[in-house]
């Protein structure tokens, strides 16, 4: 199984280092996001396209299904990626947002390709109730 991991605002990709420990059944990789760690920040700012072309260019060193798993604007970013790119059951197996808070949420795509929420749009899962941020 092949995750990659997201991490938050301010963050790098050793804020994942642990969960990816933990998670000794899969092959985790994460990547830092444009702009943050020793990377520069770009002369025309920060934005979510710069952090989806980030994804975009992992997943391109990845083989077989992958698992999106983010915290916090990670997690942001693994729901625009997922709206931006409908689910097909192939390439993206899942989508989550961990929010570590409690009552937090997770958003996703089941492994067969359909919404975890049964409709439209981002497909939010209630498994936690409904931050209210969100």
């Amino acid at each position: 199984m092949n995750i990659l991991l997201l991490h938050g605002a301010l963050g790098t990709k050793r804020q994942m280092a642990n969960l990816a420990d933990s998670l000794d059944h899969a092959t985790c990789r994460s990547i830092t996001f444009t702009g943050h760690g020793e990377s520069e920040i770009p002369p025309h700012g920060l934005n979510f396209e710069l952090f989806l072309r980030d994804v975009d260019l992992a997943l391109e060193k990845v083989n077989g299904p992958v698992h999106l798993v983010g915290y916090s604007m990670g997690g942001y970013v693994a729901l625009l990626w997922a709206a931006a790119h409908p689910p097909s059951g192939e390439r993206v197996r899942d989508r989550e947002h961990t929010d570590l808070e409690p009552g937090g949420f997770a958003a996703g795509v089941e492994e067969d390709g359909s919404r975890c929420d049964g409709g439209e749009g981002a497909g939010v899962r209630h498994g936690f109730g409904r931050h209210p941020r969100y």
